[in-house]
């Protein structure tokens, strides 16, 4: 489908079929949609890939079972006849989200800014400023900067560290040029984690996560976020699956 004027959505690098501002979805209307003219999204239940929309697909879920008989009698069966009776039940409610916030909490351990102040959300790239835009000038120089309030911030502060040849900024690192190719412009702990979520599903994180395999999940994602497994730059100090196993256990979205 060729648009008459070009698409307001922001093209990004990593996917060509997006450079064509005059087609409509990437030329896929069967599998994507883009009823606001700013972010396609999948027609039907599922998850934007690489490659496409990947279908979720939950995994069955360990329901408690029925206390033994202590007269004997065999298996107990799970509480309740109509989850006994259920092959594949629905997840609960909020399980994507856990799933989501738990990947999270994952990429602030391996990025190093999980235990900073105010979670991270303001850390800016460690080293020392060589460039910023005039707002931010007087930080030129200046060492590994924290922004203790980004709520207030306009967009990516854009603040250059040479010796790692950086913008990287905030709980997710997420750099200036991939704020710009994905039109990511709320760099408020909402906005941060929002953006984190649209990059999780574009390098096809959550699905696998949702199926129970959490290293490819991992691996996935090691394009956009180098500390996690297999990454370039993959972070051997922090125990990825122990940090999401906990964040199960202990994330309120999770309990």
């Amino acid at each position: 489908m060729i648009l008459k004027a070009s698409s307001r959505s922001i093209p990004a690098i990593s996917d060509p079929q997006s450079l064509n501002r005059y087609s409509y979805v990437r030329s896929d209307p069967v599998d994507f949609a883009d009823p606001s003219g700013l972010l396609e999204t999948c027609s039907g239940v599922g998850e934007i890939g690489l490659t496409g929309c990947v279908p979720i697909v939950f995994p069955p879920i360990d329901y408690p079972r029925n206390p033994p008989d202590p007269r004997g009698g065999g298996d107990p069966g799970i509480l309740g006849g109509e989850l006994a009776r259920s092959k594949q039940p629905p997840p609960p409610p909020g399980y994507k989200q856990c799933i989501q916030e738990a990947l999270q909490e994952v990429i602030a351990a391996t990025e190093g800014t999980g235990s900073d102040p105010n979670n991270g959300y303001g850390t800016n790239v460690r080293g020392t400023i060589t460039n910023a835009p005039p707002a931010f000038a007087f930080l030129i120089g200046s060492r590994n900067i924290v922004i203790m309030d980004p709520e207030q911030l306009p967009g990516h502060p854009n603040l250059f560290v040479g010796s790692l040849n950086s913008t990287a900024f905030g709980r997710y690192q997420i750099t200036h040029t991939t704020a710009m190719n994905y039109g990511f412009t709320d760099f408020s702990p909402r906005g941060q984690d929002a953006s984190a979520e649209v990059l999780m599903g574009v390098r096809n994180m959550v699905v696998p996560a949702m199926n129970g395999d959490i290293m490819q999940a991992l691996r996935n994602g090691n394009r956009e976020w180098t500390s996690l497994p297999g990454g370039s730059q993959q972070n051997i100090s922090v125990d990825p699956v122990s940090v999401f196993n906990q964040a199960l256990r202990t994330l309120p979205d999770c309990l």
